[in-house]
């Protein structure tokens, strides 16, 4: 048919390419892009992006695995206590007058301290507050490193079931100034419980308390 053309097999016989599309002529002169790859400008933005990511969540993973740590020797320790004042039952039949420190004997630890250590005290205490290892308040160095403290002055004052005593783990095993000490109260049934879990109405010989979460560091709980 005159005047008939067929199709071209390929548009690139029939036009030039558009400038800017072609891989082999940059959009702007003098300005080289990498076929593969990324730019310095952006690889920079991307570094500076991982790096606003690491700043915010390093420090809150390192604490989230300190504080697991930490509760998990306290467990130790409060299973440690448990087994102590087992121990002592069969020996002795505890009193009213049986205080913590008659129970160190029987605790599984490194060695016991009455000298030269220190404790933090807890979140109920003054901030800085502190208390020494003594002759009359004993200490006993754990294997996982933390510090319990028996006082020799609180005895359960009572034989029934809402009477208690306290012990203190402080899991940094000696005063670091951040109260985060943890307060082991140890019945005179033996079950042993935190101040967030305190039994309803429960005697020491300083009167009677009950559950308060705020006197528990924030790395401690039982679950």
């Amino acid at each position: 048919m005159v005047g008939y053309q067929p199709a071209p097999c390929s548009s690139a016989s029939v036009s030039k390419p558009i400038p800017g599309t072609d891989r082999h002529e940059p959009e702007n002169p003098g300005v080289e892009r990498q076929a593969n790859g990324f730019t310095l400008s952006e690889l920079l933005i991307a570094l500076g992006v991982l790096g606003l990511i690491a700043a915010f969540t390093i420090p809150k993973v390192l604490t989230s695995m300190g504080d697991a740590q930490k509760k998990a020797c306290a467990k130790e320790a409060a299973m440690i206590l448990s087994q102590a004042y087992e121990a002592y039952q069969l020996q002795s039949d505890p009193d009213a007058f049986t205080t913590p420190k008659d129970l160190i004997q029987f605790v599984n630890g490194v060695e016991i301290v009455t000298s030269g250590e220190e404790l933090d005290g807890t979140p109920g205490n003054a901030p800085g507050f502190r208390v020494g290892c003594s002759g009359i308040n004993p200490c006993v160095k754990l294997h996982n490193g933390g510090l319990l403290w028996f006082p020799g002055y609180n005895g359960f004052s009572g034989t029934t079931e809402s009477h208690f005593v306290f012990v203190w783990f402080d899991p940094d095993g000696s005063a670091t100034g951040t109260n985060d000490t943890l307060e082991l109260n140890l019945y005179y049934n033996g079950l042993i419980r935190s101040w967030a879990t305190l039994l309803p109405n429960s005697i020491t010989q300083e009167g009677v308390y009950n559950p308060d979460p705020s006197y528990d560091p924030a790395w401690f709980s039982w679950d």
